[in-house]
């Protein structure tokens, strides 16, 4: 994955669930835009992670973006299928009011950091966010 200076996303490789966030399941040998849906089209990027098999981007305005497989709850969205476009993690439960301003992704779960210093973990053992 990449991020350009003017907070455009673009990835590429396999992309068998949808990870590469440009709305298919083709695998890409060099990089494509990331699509913008409607929530992410009045942001932008301020960094991205790549997981194992799902990406997630945060937004200047501290919004969180996931999108791939999520057969472990890992895209926060409370659900557990796979979405192949960038998809608003909403801001609810532990995320309530709060700006993040890190991401991390790992194998099968997805991590943010918050203003406030306190660590969000979601994974499918500990639910959703």
């Amino acid at each position: 994955m990449a991020l350009d200076s003017t907070g455009r996303a673009y990835s590429w490789g396999l992309n068998g669930n949808g990870q590469i966030g440009d709305g298919t399941t083709l695998d890409r040998a060099t990089p494509v835009a990331v699509s913008i849906t409607f929530d992410l089209s009045v942001r932008t990027a301020a960094s991205i992670s790549a997981g194992r098999y799902h990406s997630i981007l945060r937004t200047t305005d501290g919004r969180v973006f996931c999108w791939g497989n999520g057969a472990t709850g890992v895209l926060g969205n409370g659900g557990t299928v796979q979405v192949v476009a960038p998809t608003l993690v909403p801001a609810t439960g532990v995320l309530a009011g709060r700006f993040i301003t890190d991401i991390a992704a790992g194998g099968d779960h997805s991590l943010v950091l918050s203003a406030g210093s306190e660590i969000a973990v979601e994974t499918a053992a500990l639910g959703n966010l």
